[in-house]
């Protein structure tokens, strides 16, 4: 289980608890919120031309004032946490490489 958090400093805020429901070593990893939005996503990686494709479904049912949300803000707030993970993949391979 993971936390997830979305603040974008229009007063809101949200926390959402998750839990993975499916898990395939580098190909495939699916999980749905237990707590905050009626949530579901998937993560699916396909090797591509030496190098990998990462697709991201999203599914969520957006609850009270929260449903007037513009939709481009939920896509911004989207795209910054999936630049977050791949940062901090990145600087992960990175730590497991040097150590290696």
């Amino acid at each position: 289980m993971y936390c997830w958090a979305f603040n974008p400093s229009l007063g809101l805020s949200f926390r959402s608890d998750e839990v993975v429901t499916e898990w395939v070593d580098n190909e495939r990893i699916a999980y749905r919120a237990i707590s905050g939005w009626e949530t579901q996503a998937t993560v699916v990686l396909t090797p591509e031309r030496g190098s990998t494709r990462f697709h991201f479904a999203l599914r969520c049912r957006l609850p009270g004032l929260w449903k007037l949300t513009p939709r481009w803000l939920i896509q911004l707030g989207c795209r910054q946490g999936l630049a977050n993970r791949l940062r901090m993949t990145e600087a992960k391979s990175k730590s497991l490489a040097a150590s290696a």
